[in-house]
């Protein structure tokens, strides 16, 4: 048995094209619509402002690559050929403490950012 992560981020992914593959309400369809499809045991649906990823188990890795990257195009009604430039290539998660520390720092930057820009927009009426 393999897990993969199939998804894109900001580093991928433009704002509009993010906020076409966002699952936020939506998971439980989501994950209904890849039991249904049988490329994988289990997964996992992770979805933030500034990422949205599937996480699976399959013994049949090659299958599961394409098919989770089909599934992340049927599920948003968005053309393969859009999303798949911005779909980072899929892969074998493994724990990098400095990869989780440099996505904590990101998150941490962009709510920050967030935050700054609401404030002035609160302030500047």
């Amino acid at each position: 048995m393999h897990i993969l992560v199939v998804g894109l981020s900001h580093r991928t992914a433009p704002v509009g094209l993010r906020e076409r593959v966002d699952f936020h309400g939506r998971v439980e369809a989501a994950l209904r619509s890849l039991a249904a499809r049988g490329s994988t045991y289990e997964a996992v649906v992770l979805s933030t402002c500034n990422r949205a990823e599937v996480y699976a188990a399959s013994d049949d890795i090659a299958a599961a690559r394409a098919d989770l990257a089909a599934f992340m195009s049927d599920f948003h009604a968005v053309e393969r050929n859009e999303l798949a430039p911005a779909v980072e290539p899929a892969q074998e998660p493994r724990i990098d403490r400095r990869q989780v520390a440099r996505q904590s720092i990101e998150t941490a930057e962009v709510t920050e950012q967030i935050r700054h820009r609401a404030h002035d927009a609160r302030h500047h009426d």
